[in-house]
């Protein structure tokens, strides 16, 4: 229920205040695990540090990435984002992004239901962007949870290194 306020609050921000707004195809590899693939929605005011902090909500599954031809555990990351670009007017820009946000996961067999499957997720991320084509960009980082997962407090599938990268397209 606070995730929904949280977005209905955020997206009514964006119809008002958004000097740029840009659409992102996700797709996040955690090292060693799985493929986490989703979508994410940025803005940009002029208000904000001079239109350089982007804030942003995103989405990733695994039901989008790994779990699409194998068994492995259905999980999702719901995220608020705020990143700083570097260097705004140049080619390739480097980045910095701090995310907070949700893990759920289902390991799907009863058995496993006395596993936590639940998380606060807090993470950080260094990268780059660069514009490909007018609107069209790519951006690359690497990710780093501060909440990882040990099995007994936290989902043992969260793991602490992860590698994002977005395609993107400014309106």
């Amino acid at each position: 229920m606070r995730f929904n306020l949280i977005l209905i609050l955020l997206i009514g921000s964006v119809h008002l205040k958004a000097q740029e707004i840009s659409a992102n195809l996700k797709l996040q590899k955690s090292i060693g695990l799985y493929w986490e693939n989703g979508f994410s929605v940025e803005f940009c005011d002029s208000a904000l540090f001079n239109e350089k902090l982007r804030l942003g909500l995103s989405y990733a599954s695994s039901n989008l990435g790994s779990a699409i031809s194998s068994n492995a555990i259905n999980q999702h990351q719901f995220l608020l984002s705020a990143d700083y670009p570097w260097l705004k007017q140049k080619l390739i820009k480097p980045i910095t992004k701090l995310n907070i946000g949700y893990f759920t996961c289902n390991y799907g067999d009863p058995i496993f239901d006395v596993l936590p499957n639940k998380s606060l997720l807090l993470s950080f991320e260094f990268g780059g962007e660069c514009i490909v084509y007018q609107n069209i960009y790519i951006r690359s980082a690497f990710g780093y949870n501060l909440i990882s997962g040990n099995g007994i407090d936290t989902p043992g599938t969260i793991y602490p290194t992860f590698l994002n990268n977005n395609i993107g397209w400014k309106f």
